[in-house]
């Protein structure tokens, strides 16, 4: 579905779908979707590029709710503590490159949301943070 050729600490495109949701639907256990949605938090907290990573997951995660593959869906409540990360990290996101073509994290985030704009007509970004206009 999402695979990308750039340098992360895991491949969550497999991980999630494979491994997380996998375990779920075999389990029902619903510790599964809280512990999901707490390391997504913590990882927002952590800033630069955990937000990134945060960025990442949260991609691939409603990639997979939207194509209708996902065993769980995301409590929404995640996206303003998403938003203020980006906002309170953007100067590093801005300043610091993905490995991948010189894009930097904030362009990458971008990338995604506009991915998601097209194929889902969602986003996940705050409007003010948008170039699907």
């Amino acid at each position: 579905m999402f695979d990308m050729p750039i340098p992360i600490p895991t491949d969550w495109a497999r991980v999630i779908p494979k491994g997380i949701h996998a375990l779920f639907k075999q389990t029902k256990d619903p510790s599964i979707p809280e512990q999901f949605e707490k390391a997504v938090g913590r990882m927002l907290k952590e800033g630069n590029e955990k937000v990134w990573y945060a960025a990442y997951i949260l991609f691939i995660q409603l990639g997979e709710e939207y194509e209708r593959r996902a065993s769980f869906l995301l409590n929404r409540n995640i996206f303003p503590l998403f938003h203020e990360a980006v906002r309170e990290n953007r100067t590093f996101l801005e300043t610091h490159e993905t490995g991948w073509g010189g894009m930097s994290y904030f362009q990458d985030i971008r990338r995604m949301n506009w991915i998601l704009y097209e194929d889902y007509g969602i986003t996940f970004l705050p409007s003010e943070e948008q170039d699907h206009d």
